[in-house]
């Protein structure tokens, strides 16, 4: 699919920057995650396209919006 930049809401420090990797990680497929507080912004490369929900349901679930 390529890569994927998507502003991340309710990240207000470096524990928010790790919550959000965690749960990007935590779908196959997702690689070169970098999450950025200043901009609230999450960049990362997906394999495949059906699984940019399951990365989004995954930040949801984390407390965090999309």
């Amino acid at each position: 699919m390529g890569k994927i930049i998507l502003e991340v809401g309710g990240m207000t420090c470096q524990h928010c920057v790790h919550a959000v990797t965690m749960a990007i990680e935590s779908v196959d497929g997702a690689e070169d995650i970098e999450v950025d507080l200043q901009s609230g912004k999450a960049e990362f490369y997906l394999e495949d396209e059906d699984s940019l929900e399951h990365v989004k349901e995954a930040i949801r679930s984390a407390g965090y919006t999309v």
